[in-house]
């Protein structure tokens, strides 16, 4: 796992935590890397990992879902946010 996949796990396992003020910086860690252009891939490689715990994997399909939602396309997206992926070939291995 990438040091991008590692900060978003542990994020999530934040969130998922009891500790309030914890869960906030946890969220405001991942807006923060919703605008890489990698994020999406790491949302898929989380969700399909077995190593990673069932509830890492979930909530990373469910923000993949969303990510999907409000980055699709700024003409197509009613809720659209950028950053609007790229057409190109990813350079990050599924």
């Amino acid at each position: 796992m990438d040091a991008t996949a590692e900060s978003v796990a542990s994020a999530f396992a934040v969130v998922l935590g009891q500790e309030q003020g914890d869960r906030r910086l946890a969220e405001q860690r991942l807006t923060a890397l919703e605008v890489l252009d990698s994020y999406p891939i790491v949302l898929a490689n989380l969700t399909t990992d077995e190593q990673v715990a069932v509830g890492i994997r979930q909530l990373a399909a469910i923000t993949l879902k969303q990510y999907v939602y409000n980055h699709w396309s700024e003409t197509e997206c009613p809720n659209f946010k950028p950053p609007q992926p790229s057409d190109e070939k990813p350079t990050t291995e599924l």
